[in-house]
């Protein structure tokens, strides 16, 4: 399985040769001349000015929040989860995985939601007590900031008991697969007779 680290290195390779195809042929300035092959290209470059680096390092910390929309149904009752990120800044892609007690509660395939924009689906499965989502966005796309859906999820109650829905990983980056502060806040399901 591919990992999210090796998604967006994929993506910036694609975009770094598309990037270098438009450069040499004069319709971009902001790379080095070496990228096409040396200072002969030189004179097909207009001269422009360092283009401004802006900070990538946000100076807030995401809130993730794992968010039941009934904490409570009755056996065989379905309700919804919905995984949801507030304060996100610069945030490009994230690995996930949410467990819970397979024995209480069945899980169905997890829908995408917009935060950041699903365009590539590493991993989107529900299986033996976990929940696991891959994504991340794709140039031109902006990065993703502000608040809104991760993932839904959609859980039914098996049998009377407790199911804690836990974050056991969660990996939220940058577009250059840095590591973006967060914080988790989990939840659980109660299902009664």
């Amino acid at each position: 399985m591919i990992s999210l680290k090796q998604l967006l290195m994929q993506e910036e390779d694609r975009i770094v040769t598309r990037a270098r195809s438009l450069l040499c042929a004069g319709a971009i300035v902001t790379f080095a001349i070496t990228a096409c092959g040396g200072a002969q290209d030189n004179a097909r470059m207009p001269s422009v000015a360092p283009p401004v680096v802006l900070p990538t390092t946000p100076s807030t910390t995401a809130r993730v929040q794992v968010l039941p929309a009934l904490p409570s149904i009755a056996v065989a009752i379905t309700t919804t989860v919905s995984v949801r990120i507030e304060d996100a800044v610069n945030l490009w892609g994230l690995d996930l995985k949410l467990n819970y007690t397979p024995s209480i509660v069945e899980c169905a395939q997890p829908e995408a939601g917009t935060m950041p924009a699903p365009d590539i689906s590493a991993k989107n499965v529900c299986a033996n007590g976990s929940a696991e989502y891959i994504v991340t966005q794709i140039a031109p796309r902006a990065p993703a900031n502000g608040s809104g859906e991760i993932v839904r999820i959609t859980f039914k109650c098996l049998k009377a008991g407790v199911s804690p829905l836990r974050v056991d990983h969660l990996k939220i980056v940058d577009r250059d697969g840095q590591n973006l502060p967060r914080t988790v806040a989990n939840s659980q399901i109660i299902c009664t007779p």
